[in-house]
């Protein structure tokens, strides 16, 4: 069985601890953390795991760790969080990639952890084995959702504030592009989700391993409430409306009927997607700075959309994470009402916080099972048979994620980096959030898309034949250019970018008939 016990760092000891594996961070702005206060500070965590992090080298070593490799502890067992992008790293390798990065993380259950062998102790032992980078608990995470305390209104207010209808005008969603929410898991059954769940995707790692669950539940229903957001049905008479209408919704749950969860059952959710060529993940969730995590996140190719957290408070001083966690393909989303006013439970920070999205009394699905307006999650207004509204910076976040699954779904090949850019670099620019993140902007999916410019000029022979390709000389708005002429027989083609007018030419293809 295990245990959820509360950690107060008013020792000496315990503080030291602490201090060590927060200053192994740096925050987005690149200097040190501060150093972590003694009191008024409480972690959760399990009693019985701890999580290791193995440096480089004998990570790629790709040995399957036994108990007898860590004399320091007595175990009860040993599972590998990241088989997949281990499998990943060994195919790389073998095709004769040098430059491969990867960190094994390891779960070690302790035997008879009460009994002188406790969580604490087995780190301190840990940490001074030569091939471990960093040994630490195994943190819970926490959904990041807030009471809404508002009346009902046009509960999908956010919609327009982020200059939807214009963006599904150029996209409405693809069926090829595919999201992981790392969650509580989807209600597979709401008519929302029809056809729009990959069902023999979906994983439970409640276990501490994924399990297939290819008739996916949420028991919790802030899993449902996010999914909704990003992908229900649009332009279905009825119900609501996501922000990615066609897409595939990848149900990998963490958080169970009471929305406990552990930090080990995200790094395996992480680790899955990954090798399933998951490229967006939603994490509407917080947990402790734990170095396994972030190694996770490092490890993984996607784009990975973070809360950044319910505490109303500046995370540049006093971060919360994932969401700081100085990793490329993250971004950290606050939650903003209808006026652009930082929500007051919100989390913010010029230097961590990096946009902010509609988070305020947000309508959306909720599982029929769990379904009424006396039975319901607490934090949770029932509204309506399957629909309810929440608020926080979990329901901001799937505003984000899906305007990504947008662009992905217009412009299939651009890369993580090039999808963070667009929404980041294209928000709107509001005074009441200039010192609060980097951006100083509040979403604004059209804006995002369409600096994009998927233009594409058809030229008639009898058929169409068209042929799209990436400007170079605009940048970061990576917009496409498009076939200018097309001159049968000849060594090449004309095109002409849309947006900055460069001219270039590539070798002519063959007419399409």
């Amino acid at each position: 069985m295990h245990f959820v016990r509360r950690l107060f760092l008013t020792s000496f000891g315990i503080f030291f601890l602490f201090a060590f594996i927060m200053s192994q961070f740096k925050v987005v702005s690149g200097t040190e953390e501060p150093e972590p206060v003694a009191t008024e500070i409480e972690y959760e965590f399990s009693d019985r795991r701890v999580l290791v992090v193995l440096d480089r080298e004998s990570s790629l070593d790709f040995k399957t760790y036994c108990n007898d490799d860590f004399p320091e502890v007595d175990c009860e067992s040993i599972i590998n969080l990241t088989p997949e992008t281990e499998r990943n790293a060994k195919e790389s390798i073998q095709k004769g990639n040098t430059n491969v990065s990867y960190n094994k993380i390891l779960c070690l259950e302790l035997k008879n952890p009460n009994q002188g062998n406790t969580v604490i102790d087995a780190i301190a032992r840990l940490n001074t084995n030569e091939h471990v980078l960093c040994a630490e608990p195994d943190f819970t995470i926490t959904p990041c959702d807030t009471t809404p305390n508002d009346t009902f209104y046009d509960h999908q207010w956010g919609h327009e504030k982020i200059n939807l209808p214009s963006a599904w005008d150029e996209e409405t969603g693809s069926s090829s592009v595919y999201v992981g929410v790392v969650d509580s898991g989807i209600e597979g059954t709401h008519p929302e989700f029809n056809g729009k769940i990959k069902t023999e995707w979906c994983m439970s790692f409640l276990t501490g391993t994924g399990v297939s669950e290819t008739s996916p539940t949420d028991l919790f229903g802030h899993g449902t409430h996010v999914a909704g957001i990003i992908g229900a049905a649009g332009n279905n008479n009825s119900g609501v409306c996501g922000v990615c209408w066609n897409v595939k919704l990848v149900s990998l749950k963490v958080f169970d009927s009471d929305g406990n969860g552990s930090s080990s059952y995200v790094i395996s959710a992480i680790d899955y997607a990954e090798s399933m060529s998951i490229p967006i993940l939603n994490l509407s969730l917080t947990t402790s700075n734990n170095n396994a995590l972030k190694t996770a996140i490092d490890n993984y190719s996607g784009l990975v959309v973070c809360a950044a957290g319910n505490q109303g408070r500046d995370i540049d001083s006093n971060p919360t994470y994932p969401a700081c966690f100085p990793c490329s393909n993250i971004i950290a989303v606050g939650n903003s009402d209808c006026n652009d006013n930082v929500a007051s439970s919100s989390n913010y920070g010029a230097l961590s916080v990096d946009i902010f999205a509609p988070g305020q009394d947000v309508l959306s699905t909720y599982p029929l099972s769990i379904c009424s307006p006396v039975i319901c999650e607490e934090n949770s207004h029932h509204f309506s048979t399957g629909y309810h509204t929440k608020s926080g910076t979990s329901i901001a976040t799937p505003y984000v994620t899906g305007v990504a699954a947008l662009i992905k779904s217009c412009h299939p090949n651009l890369t993580t980096a090039e999808i963070k850019n667009s929404i980041l670099n294209n928000g709107d620019s509001c005074s009441l959030l200039s010192d609060k993140c980097v951006t100083g902007c509040r979403l604004n999916a059209y804006n995002a898309l369409h600096s994009i410019h998927s233009f594409t000029t058809y030229v008639d022979y009898g058929s169409a034949y068209y042929h799209k390709t990436l400007c170079s000389i605009c940048g970061l708005q990576r917009t496409t250019l498009s076939l200018h002429i097309w001159i049968p027989n000849a060594l090449h083609t004309k095109y002409t970018c849309n947006k900055c007018g460069a001219t270039t030419t590539h070798p002519s293809l063959p007419r399409e008939e």
